[in-house]
């Protein structure tokens, strides 16, 4: 089947992205914006931060940090409000627990295709992985309540061979470190991998760490750059209909 790189058209050159296609020996999903649709849940939480410090938020503003680490982001918000950087563990803590208020409050939904897309990627034995920066806990939250809800109580998270979480690695997307954690739990070779991104920020930790990377960009990250991706679709519904796990 061919498969026609993102900007492409047919009569265009096959690309030396393209050329690369080959089926792969694992298959690695990120979870936020590509999984699941919980980016409306970070939106409140930083909502949360916002009142509780007594600022306005911009929607926009709040945006601009999906697919970067929460630690990060909070810094970011006290810098660039002059909050005293001492506050920070406090500031966290309320960052964290409004979300997983919001996902205990909340019938979370896949995104489209994403369920489907996992469970083809197993039918077809593919080693599989959950690359996530959220932390264990709030990962697993999210996936319970997907599995509540959408897959007839059927634990999601026992479809992934390995999962690595942020809590469990110091340098998170941008960087390459989570991604190659994950590949060597899977004991494969980053060569060897392909990876699903919603956000620049994780295209770009898993083009470092030597992926093949599929870019599908959600609602919230739609404006952002995937010129580093070697293929982008617009929904998980596209990844399996063009074939581009081979």
């Amino acid at each position: 089947m061919r498969v026609f790189a993102f900007g492409e058209k047919p009569g265009d050159e096959m690309t030396s992205r393209e050329k690369h296609v080959k089926r792969p020996d694992a298959v690695l999903f990120d979870l936020d914006g590509l999984l699941a649709d919980t980016e409306e849940l970070h939106i409140y939480a930083y909502g949360a931060v916002g009142s509780y410090l007594g600022i306005p938020l911009a929607r926009d503003y709040i945006c601009s940090f999906v697919g970067g680490p929460t630690r990060e982001n909070v810094k970011r918000v006290m810098r660039d409000f002059n909050i005293p950087m001492e506050r920070f563990e406090e500031v966290l803590k309320v960052r964290y627990d409004s979300y997983v208020d919001a996902i205990a409050k909340t019938v979370l939904r896949p995104m489209e295709g994403s369920l489907d897309c996992v469970l083809e990627v197993k039918k077809r034995k593919y080693k599989t992985a959950l690359v996530t920066s959220s932390l264990r806990a709030h990962a697993m939250a999210v996936l319970q309540n997907l599995s509540r809800h959408w897959n007839s109580g059927r634990d999601i998270a026992s479809l992934f061979d390995v999962t690595v979480f942020g809590d469990e690695i110091e340098y998170l997307k941008p960087a390459p470190d989570i991604y190659l954690e994950a590949v060597r739990r899977l004991g494969s070779s980053p060569e060897s991998c392909t990876a699903l991104e919603d956000s620049e920020f994780g295209v770009i930790s898993a083009k470092r760490a030597g992926l093949y990377v599929i870019a599908v960009p959600g609602p919230h990250t739609k404006d952002q750059h995937f010129r580093s991706a070697d293929v982008v679709a617009s929904s998980m519904t596209e990844v399996l209909e063009r074939g581009l796990i081979p």
